[in-house]
């Protein structure tokens, strides 16, 4: 389990790495998609994203103990 918890960490984070690398060229691109609070849209989608990614590869491991 802690391996899955590891693996989901770095793949979480590397995945929002390059989500927030992006979301600046994004912005500039199309200012009014974002609006003045694209940063904080950022952080909340990264947030997400490693919650969902660390979700994801510990059920997915556990389930076939269940």
């Amino acid at each position: 389990m802690r391996r899955e918890i590891i693996q989901g960490l770095l793949l979480g984070t590397s995945l929002v790495s390059l989500a927030l690398s992006a979301l600046p060229v994004w912005h500039s691109i199309a200012p009014e998609i974002y609006g003045n609070n694209w940063d904080e849209i950022g952080l909340v989608v990264g947030f997400s994203l490693i919650g969902v990614v660390l979700w994801g590869t510990l059920s997915g491991s556990m389930l076939p103990l269940a």
